[in-house]
């Protein structure tokens, strides 16, 4: 089992282990697992003296990772393109600056879709299954928590990319509140939409991540004894059936342990909210790499460059009338947060696909998974994925969605839920024989 990281902390603090140690544990599992999944793009020797001080933190001395789209001062950071091989940047994106005070040791950048611009993660391998996908765009910090590489990875999320790959590797992933945390030093896919988040396997652990990482928690809403969900039945219906019984099945253990109440709805015009973050999404993207793209189209992959050139072709008022429909329907969106504490829905309709599934599919092809988790960023809401059960020996996710600012109440109902489950806790076969820092 890997230990939450509250557990390593109190460890630390007692002196049963040493940040030293819990780094070398991590270093040699990467050096004997990274070969198969592929997490790591770029690993930091470790340098002792940096984590010397004792601290009360509840992240002091904890191994961690970051999607190399994230800068980290004097450590290679390529954004996962050609057109950055090499690349060093000189100062820290803010959301590093601000863990540093939390003593936590950075061990490394992990694996990204070129400039997060997917949903596959193509160099990665899915930890529970290596001839499928991770997911993406932060594939490989949802492989390295997976297996146990890391026990927090940063990843950052537009239209998916922390849940969607949380989902495919069985781990617990916040898309937090948009313009709740810093994105200074980050490099970007849609400027309107972009968040930074964390990937770990325990909801009890975000809390202290984020609010490391800069979030500032309003104070808690009045709640009634049980939450009410509503689960969002235009989402279920279109999932698959293995993942639609994982899903009701784990929902009725709620239930059933009177930890919630829960009604389904439907949601008017969840396929148009998507549609028009995909739009957004695509035109700011296609406007951040115009240039690129006009230059060296040849360092772009197909598939980006496929990308780049349709967005680029659109007229501008299909950019505008996608964001007066995020401004129009925005309110009665966040209206419903009058009536449930929190939407409920699968995180993704199927399971990961194998790789060889999705071989020269056109991009438009991954709307059917981003169709479920674009919505929440187009309003700029909380939303996390949790492993809530298995089809085919591969992780299903429960995505947890709640009113803006309400991240902490999101990660609380997911640890609860955590409380009584344990899929969370599952480790991939492959890290099976990894040494966990002999706890």
């Amino acid at each position: 089992m890997i230990p939450p990281i509250h557990t390593l902390h109190d460890l630390i603090i007692s002196g049963e282990i040493s940040p030293y140690h819990l780094f070398k544990k991590s270093a040699e599992n990467i050096s004997h697992l990274n070969p198969d999944i592929n997490s790591f793009a770029t690993l930091r020797p470790f340098n002792e003296p940096t984590i010397h001080k004792h601290s009360s933190s509840p992240l002091y001395g904890i191994p961690y990772s970051v999607k190399d789209i994230i800068d980290t001062k004097n450590l290679r950071t390529e954004y996962g393109s050609e057109f950055f091989k090499g690349h060093v940047p000189q100062e820290d994106a803010d959301v590093i600056r601000a863990l540093d005070e939390y003593g936590p040791v950075l061990q490394g950048k992990t694996n990204t879709h070129e400039f997060a611009m997917g949903i596959v993660t193509p160099v990665c391998n899915n930890p529970w299954n290596v001839s499928k996908i991770t997911g993406g765009s932060s594939g490989g910090s949802a492989a390295a928590v997976s297996s146990g590489l890391s026990l927090f990875s940063l990843g950052t999320d537009t239209a998916g990319s922390i849940r969607i790959p949380s989902s495919m590797c069985g781990v617990s992933g916040l898309k937090p509140t948009t313009g709740s945390l810093s994105v200074k030093g980050i490099f970007p896919e849609a400027w309107s939409l972009d968040t930074v988040g964390p990937i770990t396997r325990y909801a009890s652990d975000i809390p202290a991540i984020v609010t490391a990482m800069g979030f500032k928690s309003p104070r808690a809403k009045s709640q009634r004894r049980k939450p009410l969900l509503g689960i969002i039945g235009n989402l279920t219906e279109s999932s698959d059936t293995n993942v639609k019984f994982a899903f009701y099945s784990f929902m009725d253990h709620m239930v059933s342990e009177d930890l919630v109440d829960i009604k389904e709805i439907h949601i008017d015009n969840m396929e148009s909210m998507a549609s028009a973050a995909d739009m957004i999404d695509g035109c700011e993207n296609a406007t951040i790499h115009r240039s690129r793209y006009e230059n060296n189209p040849e360092l772009f992959s197909v598939e980006s460059r496929n990308q780049i050139k349709y967005y680029s072709s659109l007229k501008p008022m299909d950019y505008i009338e996608a964001k007066r429909l995020r401004m129009r329907q925005g309110m009665e969106f966040n209206s419903l947060f009058n009536q449930y504490d929190f939407l409920v829905s699968p995180t993704l309709p199927t399971i990961a696909p194998d790789k060889k599934e999705i071989e020269n599919v056109p991009f438009d092809y991954f709307m059917k998974y981003i169709k479920f988790t674009n919505p929440f960023n187009l309003f700029g809401v909380p939303a996390l994925s949790i492993p809530c059960g298995f089809s085919r020996d591969m992780p299903v996710g429960l995505q947890i969605v709640g009113g803006k600012l309400r991240d902490i109440e999101v990660c609380n109902l997911a640890s609860r839920f955590q409380e009584i489950t344990d899929f969370h806790t599952r480790i991939p076969p492959i890290a099976k024989n990894i040494n966990y820092f002999d706890i």
